[in-house]
């Protein structure tokens, strides 16, 4: 092994620290341009995530037993599991008119 990064600190006198190189990074604030919405965020994606599938869309996934609907398909499911136990599990798409 390298004298420079033994384990050993009695046979070695020269021991350099390895250190970890830290950088400062810069925080940016990602803001909604929605005038309505106050959220933020440190990265460019999760705006972008929020824009498309949170702010300002309407919900678009309606359970096929009752009025409930919802903005994501898979609360939709969780919601005909925990109201409609004995019944099929699937999803109508407003948008689309399809069944998922």
């Amino acid at each position: 092994m390298s004298r420079y990064f033994s384990d050993n600190k009695e046979s070695t006198p020269y021991l350099r620290k390895r250190t970890k190189k830290t950088r400062k990074k810069k925080y940016v604030k990602f803001s909604c341009p929605n005038p309505n919405c106050q959220s933020t965020f440190g990265l460019k994606s999760n705006l972008g995530t929020h824009i498309r599938y949170h702010c300002g869309q309407k919900p678009r996934f309606k359970c096929p037993y009752c009025d409930y609907i919802c903005k994501f398909k898979a609360d939709v499911k969780k919601h005909i599991q925990a109201r409609h136990q004995n019944c099929y599990v699937y999803v109508i798409d407003i948008e689309r008119n399809v069944v998922c």
